[in-house]
């Protein structure tokens, strides 16, 4: 995908219409956002190195936070008296209280679909380098260790089937691309009804999470974290897999059980897995799925940050944010309904 173009950037508040309003970027956002950003607002970065309460005051005198995992709970919502938007980096809003937001009047602005091309790359990548144990070979070839050639088990993923949980718009680029590059059967699995799509040769569609993991040589988690997803692949599920498969989470941490996929690694039920989204970020130093002896691929929820995806993204949240400083309406917003006292109504997939 080529990179985004850039654009020029949207008309502002000029001299004299009162103070700047400020941006609060909690971890990062690519230049082109910030740039554009900078034509009408102060944009400053939450300097992590300082003590917390200092972090917090930064935080209550934004007008618009823009957050990739930083937590933006009710809390902070209730005291922050000049804020006017809240922006996830990316598509997943678990840490941030919706509800909250909602109740206040002010919009959560998201990016649907701008890095799905970046996560598809990624689940990919990651179950071939589970399959084929790049981390290990790498390590052996460090310690100047051939042996290893002698006695490898590899898998091959040409021709295997690949269980998408959340068939959304990076569900559906996984499966596209696994089918394209490896001639992968696909079982495309979401609980929510969608308009008809059209799957890839020898792929099918369900809302039984039992059948599609039944099927699944690998399974590739795409889901937000919601009451309904939290905790949804345990051990139970896990356990309906066929013996030597691989789990890919990309989705959220709380969607697969951690202790319950660790189990499952351990006692050789799982080839391996990739994980790149963990309960806590970054994970805790007791995490199961941190012990030495198991077969796993972790990344600090990296999947949709690519170069392009970034680029996308900034965009989307910078003609958002912009159009909210102008006391416009915004375009990408997770409750639609943000202006009325109503429940969020959060996307299922992203």
């Amino acid at each position: 995908m080529n990179p985004p173009k850039e654009r020029a950037p949207m008309p502002h508040p000029g001299p004299g219409t009162g103070p700047r309003p400020r941006v609060v970027v909690t971890e990062s956002l690519n230049d082109a956002g910030v740039r554009r950003l900078r034509a009408a607002a102060d944009v400053v970065f939450l300097d992590k190195s300082l003590p917390e309460a200092r972090q917090r005051a930064t935080l209550l005198d934004a007008e618009v936070i823009v957050s990739q995992i930083h937590p933006v709970d009710s809390g902070l919502i209730a005291a922050a008296p000049r804020l006017r938007a809240i922006a996830k980096h990316g598509v997943g809003v678990d840490n941030i209280d919706v509800a909250a937001a909602t109740a206040r009047g002010i919009p959560v602005l998201f990016a649907p679909g701008a890095n799905a091309a970046s996560v598809a790359e990624h689940t990919l990548a990651a179950a071939l380098a589970v399959a084929r144990r790049f981390g290990e070979l790498d390590a052996a070839v460090r310690r100047r260790d051939f042996s290893v050639r002698q006695d490898l088990h590899q898998l091959d993923l040409e021709g295997r089937t690949i269980a998408v949980l959340g068939y959304g718009n990076t569900g559906r680029r996984v499966l596209g691309l696994a089918h394209a590059a490896l001639g992968m059967r696909g079982i495309a699995y979401d609980r929510f009804p969608q308009q008809p799509e059209a799957l890839p040769p020898g792929s099918r569609y369900t809302d039984s999470l039992e059948e599609a993991l039944r099927g699944a040589d690998v399974v590739t988690v795409h889901l937000p974290l919601t009451p309904q997803t939290r905790g949804l692949v345990g051990r139970d599920q896990l356990a309906l897999l066929p013996r030597g498969g691989i789990v890919v989470n990309v989705g959220r941490g709380g969607v697969v059980d951690e202790y319950a996929l660790a189990d499952a690694l351990r006692g050789g039920h799982l080839f391996g897995a990739a994980v790149d989204v963990f309960t806590t970020e970054p994970p805790l130093p007791d995490n199961p799925l941190l012990a030495p002896d198991l077969r796993t691929l972790l990344t600090p929820h990296v999947g949709g940050l690519g170069g392009s995806a970034s680029v996308a993204i900034a965009h989307m949240l910078a003609d958002d944010i912009l159009t909210v400083l102008q006391g416009g309406t915004p375009s990408h917003v997770v409750t639609p309904d943000y202006r009325s006292p109503a429940p969020p109504a959060v996307s299922p997939t992203g």
